[in-house]
C-alpha cells in the first residue's frame, strides 16, 4: 500500500498533464483558425473562446496574450538549443551537434502537428506582428548558435565573424525552409537539410565572374 500509492497519484498527474496539454494545444490551434479567418488583429480573445467553447479566462490563463498561442510551444523548444550552451559538445563537434538539433526542431515544427504547423506558418509570413515574434525567436537561436560555434574555437562570439556568419547562414536556412514548405510542399526537414547541405557545400557565386 504504501508504494502503490505514490504511483497512482503519479499517473493521475500524468494523465491530467497530458490533458491539459492536449486542451492547451486544442485552443491554440482554435485561435489560429480564427487568426487566419478574421485576420490576428480583428480577433479577440472572446470570439477565440467562444470558437472553442472555453472562458475567455481558460485563454488567458493558458497563454497571456494572443500572440503567445500562436508560439505556445516555442520557448520549450528553444531549451534544446539552450541544452547546447548548458552542456557544450566536444571539441570540433559544435556544428554537427547544432545541425542535429536545427533538424530535430524542423521534424518538430511539421510532425507534431501538420494543421497547426502549416496554420502557424501562414500566419508568420502574413501577420506583421507574428512575423516580429517569429524573428525574435530565430534571432534567439542565431545568438545561441554564434556563441557555441565560437566556444568551440576559443573565441569571443562578439568578434568571430565565421561563427557568426555560419550562424546567421543556419537561420536563414531554416527559413527559407519554412517558405519553400509553404510554397512548394514536401517536408520541412528536408528542405533545411538542403540548405545546410549547401552551407557545407560552399554556396554557389551570386553572380558571374
Amino acid at each position: 500500500m504504501t508504494t502503490a500509492q505514490p504511483v497512482a497519484d503519479e499517473g493521475r498527474q500524468s494523465a491530467r498533464l497530458r490533458r491539459m496539454q492536449r486542451g492547451r494545444r486544442e485552443l491554440a490551434l482554435v485561435a489560429l483558425q480564427q487568426y487566419e479567418k478574421r485576420g490576428f488583429a480583428a480577433t479577440t480573445v472572446e470570439e477565440i473562446a467562444a470558437a472553442a467553447d472555453y472562458a475567455p479566462s481558460t485563454f488567458y490563463r493558458h497563454f497571456g496574450t494572443k500572440e503567445n498561442a500562436v508560439f505556445y510551444d516555442i520557448d520549450e523548444r528553444l531549451t534544446s538549443y539552450r541544452a547546447l550552451v548548458e552542456d557544450p559538445p566536444a571539441h570540433g563537434q559544435a556544428w554537427a551537434r547544432v545541425r542535429e538539433v536545427l533538424l530535430d526542431n524542423a521534424v518538430y515544427w511539421m510532425e507534431s502537428d501538420t494543421e497547426f504547423a502549416l496554420a502557424r506558418t501562414r500566419l508568420c509570413h502574413k501577420e506583421p506582428a507574428l512575423y516580429t515574434r517569429f524573428l525574435d525567436y530565430c534571432a534567439q537561436v542565431e545568438d545561441i548558435v554564434r556563441s557555441v560555434l565560437a566556444a568551440d574555437h576559443g573565441k569571443d562570439p562578439d568578434d568571430d565573424i565565421a561563427s557568426g556568419v555560419v550562424a546567421g547562414a543556419a537561420v536563414a536556412a531554416w527559413r527559407t525552409a519554412l517558405r519553400v514548405w509553404l510554397s512548394e510542399g514536401g517536408t520541412v526537414v528536408d528542405h533545411l537539410q538542403a540548405g545546410l547541405d549547401l552551407m557545407e557545400g560552399g554556396l554557389p557565386p551570386v553572380r558571374d565572374r
